[in-house]
């Protein structure tokens, strides 16, 4: 936690200082410098990656911010001074409270006050209840000493306005209600306002005689008793020792401490029903529901059901930390609404620091990282390359050479060389992997809010919300490590940074920061920096029209100037990773041959009308999976931002011809989507249109900043009515309405998916941790009859930088004949023993089966000596042998 919290404040200072330098030293408006501070780190460290010296770059990049951070603060030293003992004489001055008996009351209420925020901090952002509790104590004082003050003054001074100012009053009344109605909206489905929904584990302990060998748990099944609701075994179990019988639907441990785990995604207290059939083979079950343990012998001749009601509690820590985050809530809501509100009022002296504005900045990044400490990886490209990717970089702080275990190496690094940035600092954690890239996409996002008077603060949270709530109706996953999010958040960036400068010298290392950032970014990203291209050369054609011969002259060369920008990103990061992957034998193929072109082409059942029309069916009426159907399809949506984009500019006709160049370009964007699910992408993929929606979106992200810059200028640039303005924004009142509870209830904060699967495999590895887990890099053949393909990428995720077989490879992780009926069924591999037998022993050192089944020792047992026949098992590979491991 020290080495996190040391790391987390060598960033601030890092970024601190590197904005002060650019801004010191480079004339541009301080909304680009965050964003262009990022690209340039991608850039460097991709720079760094291709010679090698990755970690070494990191610390060089991150001393150099901080020095200027050091420089700045000795220069600055006595104003500094001045403001640091002003805040100590405020925050002494809380103490003599405690001795003044018309304010003892007032400062032990607020003791208690902080004392809870305090504990809600570490509980959002640390395991307490694992942690030694000596030091978990002294770090709740502490956290409680320094917060005390700040809640002390700013209730104080609060109180102060309420009595005397009517407005801010209201206000503050206006503000608990709406933080009642966001913790309530907040509390069915987010685990940060509870520590835990309902942990269901049931383990067979064995007889309850000792010298019985009978151990055998039949569960019929588990659901929850008001709902009915049935526990779905194969979203939580897949690597359990147990069997699924397909007659009866039980689950059957077969062994002493077999374990099963449950998760139940709704809050409880809940009452869940167990039924289990007791056989003269039964012994006792012990069921764990949260932190209570009950066990029963299910002995019995007779063959009977036995049927278990146990109900889930709070315990006095659970109510403990509902009351905690609750009054935290309140106070940080309440505080950031007195700093918007002096800051409207232009009374922002009344606070106490000079740098009110970085304070501020500051307190935003703490909350992003309690927002993503405790989160985890949960969607399928994450465990296949995202997430496994960025943690593959922080162990072996390299690019991908001869072994890797992302089953993408070919994908170009920039998001996750950032990421390995932030990691550097604060060390590897799933939620720290989350902070890097949220923190990305809200420097990105911040753009949109320049050029908005400061104190127009109402604007500035119309733009704010409206942002938020696009992230989540667009289906861009940005709960996730998924970069299309980014990615169209950097192309709005770029439309932004040209629109701002379009009528004066725009620069060109901007530009080309934004180039490159895209295409490291993303495949597709070298699309969008073309795309970027042609709107601007496009825009600068029109408005030579209305302009002299020098003008011309001038544009002309900014247009070549432009393409060289262009052709010269291309050169250095395309054309560089390309002899990278060659470098180190890292295949680039596309589609492997196996895509649509070639069906057409070999004349399959595959036709391109009925693929065509298939496109246009989903672009135009939307598929309902996703909320861009109906009157939100892409097209319409295109439709409704292009008569935005219009009713904000209709005063200028140059602004205008841009708007329909946006329009025109995203038609070309979705059909290269669509020509790429043609050749690119698999022949399962493209016939689904697999992510499409995911794809489109992120140019309509692009285009929802750019427009949100529009409109927050239009009127104050002539080039909209005051009337036309007032009609955007209410729409966008009427979006935000209708979003706030479509994405609060229908977003799990941090996501749950998988827990209890991760959490199974993780239970297995560590039997095995000293073998395979022992400094080298080993290479682990993994079994799992009968199971999808996330199964898999998740043991892949958990034993890099061990690396195990991937389908790329044509090396399923499922053997023999598929599975009939089989929902689960993935690739099941049709091998022969000697084909199995020989790809094992010619490259692999481990084999591990975490779920074997009748058909595995049915077609392959002869090849593993000694294998039993349930539950997950270890083989070595050696001298050609399979051997099995104790």
């Amino acid at each position: 936690m020290l080495k996190t919290l040391i790391g987390l404040f060598a960033l601030i200072f890092f970024y601190f200082g590197t904005y002060k330098l650019i801004k010191d030293h480079i004339k541009i408006n301080a909304f680009f410098i965050p964003v262009f501070i990022n690209l340039g780190i991608m850039l460097l460290l991709y720079v760094a990656g291709l010679i090698g010296v990755l970690e070494s770059a990191v610390w060089v990049i991150g001393f150099t911010g901080i020095l200027y951070f050091i420089i700045y603060v000795i220069k600055n030293s006595n104003l500094i001074y001045s403001d640091v003992k002003n805040v100590i004489i405020l925050g002494s001055g809380t103490i003599k409270a405690f001795f003044n008996k018309k304010s003892i009351v007032q400062a032990l209420i607020l003791l208690i006050v902080s004392a809870l925020s305090s504990f809600a901090f570490m509980n959002m952002t640390i395991n307490i209840w694992v942690h030694d509790k000596i030091l978990m104590l002294l770090l709740f004082v502490l956290i409680t000493c320094l917060i005390f003050p700040v809640i002390y003054i700013h209730v104080d001074h609060s109180l102060e306005l309420i009595i005397k100012n009517r407005l801010y009053r209201n206000l503050s009344i206006g503000v608990f209600i709406i933080s009642i109605a966001i913790f309530v909206l907040l509390l069915s489905g987010n685990e940060f306002l509870l520590p835990r929904t309902d942990n269901i584990i049931i383990t067979n302990m064995g007889a309850a005689d000792t010298n019985a060998s009978r151990s055998k748990t039949i569960l019929l099944e588990v659901k929850e008793k008001s709902s009915q609701t049935k526990l779905d075994y194969e979203l939580v179990s897949n690597w359990e020792d147990v069997s699924l019988s397909d007659d009866m639907g039980e689950i059957v441990l077969e062994h002493q401490d077999d374990r099963l785990l449950l998760n139940f995604q709704d809050k409880g207290p809940n009452t869940y029903e167990f039924i289990f059939i007791r056989t003269p083979t039964s012994g006792v079950v012990k069921i764990n529901v949260n932190d209570a343990a009950y066990e029963y012998d299910l002995y019995d001749k007779s063959g009977n059901q036995k049927k278990i009601d146990i109900r889930s509690n709070y315990f006095l820590s659970d109510i403990i930390i509902l009351c905690a985050n609750f009054l935290f809530i309140v106070t940080m809501l309440h505080m950031v609404f007195k700093f918007i509100y002096l800051y409207k009022t232009g009374e922002e002296g009344q606070l106490f620091s000079k740098y009110n504005k970085y304070f501020f900045y500051l307190f935003l990044v703490i909350i992003l990282f309690l927002f993503t400490r405790p989160m985890h990886f949960w969607a399928w490209d994450e465990f296949s390359h995202w997430g496994i990717f960025i943690k593959e970089l922080s162990i072996k702080n390299r690019l991908p050479t001869g072994t890797y275990c992302t089953v993408v190496p070919r994908y170009i690094p920039g998001i996750s060389l950032f990421e390995y940035f932030f990691l550097t600092f604060l060390g590897y954690t799933e939620g720290h992997a989350y902070f890097a890239y949220l923190f990305f996409v809200v420097s990105a996002a911040w753009v949109g809010f320049i050029d908005i008077p400061q104190q127009n603060i109402g604007l500035k949270i119309l733009n704010i919300l409206a942002i938020i709530i696009a992230l989540f109706i667009l289906p861009l996953y940005f709960i996730s490590m998924y970069i299309d999010a980014a990615l169209g958040l950097l192309f709005g960036v770029g439309l932004i940074y040209y629109f701002k400068y379009r009528k004066t010298s725009f620069g060109g290392a901007g530009i080309f920061l934004i180039f490159c950032g895209l295409q490291l970014m993303k495949t597709w990203g070298l699309v969008f920096s073309v795309i970027l291209f042609g709107i601007i050369f496009i825009d600068k054609i029109f408005s030579q029209k209305h302009e002299n011969h020098k003008g011309k002259y001038s544009h002309k060369k900014e247009i070549l100037f432009l393409t060289l920008l262009l052709l010269s990103s291309i050169l250095f990061i395309q054309i560089t990773w390309q002899i990278h992957l060659q470098e180190n034998g890292i295949e680039n193929s596309i589609g492997d041959g196996k895509n649509l072109l070639n069906s057409f082409q070999n004349g399959t059942e595959y036709d391109v009308r009925t693929i065509f029309n298939n496109w246009i069916e989903i672009t135009t009426k939307g598929r309902q999976d996703t909320y861009l159907h109906g009157a939100l399809s892409i097209l319409s949506l295109s439709l409704i931002l292009l008569s935005v984009g219009i009713l904000t500019s209709y005063k200028d006709k140059q602004i205008i011809w841009f708007n329909l160049s946006m329009f025109v370009f995203f038609i070309v964007n979705i059909f290269l989507l669509f020509v790429s699910y043609i050749v690119y992408f698999s022949i399962e993929e493209g016939i689904k249109f697999a992510s499409f929606e995911r794809y489109a979106s992120e140019f309509f992200l692009g285009w929802f900043l750019l427009l949100i810059y529009q409109m927050s200028t239009c009127f104050s640039l002539g080039r909209c009515s005051y009337t036309s303005l007032k009609i955007v924004h209410m729409s966008l009142i009427a979006m935000i309405a209708i979003g706030i509870p479509v994405a609060i209830t229908g977003t799990q904060l941090p996501p749950q998916n998988y827990i209890g699967r991760r959490e199974t495999l993780r239970y297995i590895l560590e039997k095995y941790e000293d073998t395979l887990f022992d400094g080298n890099d080993n290479k682990i053949f993994h079994i799992a009859q009968n199971t999808n393909g996330l199964s898999h990428l998740m043991l892949r995720y958990e034993i890099c930088p061990n690396t195990a077989q991937y389908s790329a490879q044509n090396k399923g992780w499922s053997f023999g004949e598929p599975y009939p009926s089989s929902e689960s069924e993935c690739n099941t591999m049709p091998y022969s023993i000697e084909e199995l037998y020989t790809t094992i022993t010619s490259d692999y050192d481990y084999v591990l089966i975490t779920k074997p089944d009748e058909q595995l020792w049915k077609y392959y047992g002869d090849i593993f000596q000694g294998h039993k026949l349930g539950g997950d098992q270890l083989f070595k590979v050696d001298d050609e042998q399979i051997i099995f491991i104790e």
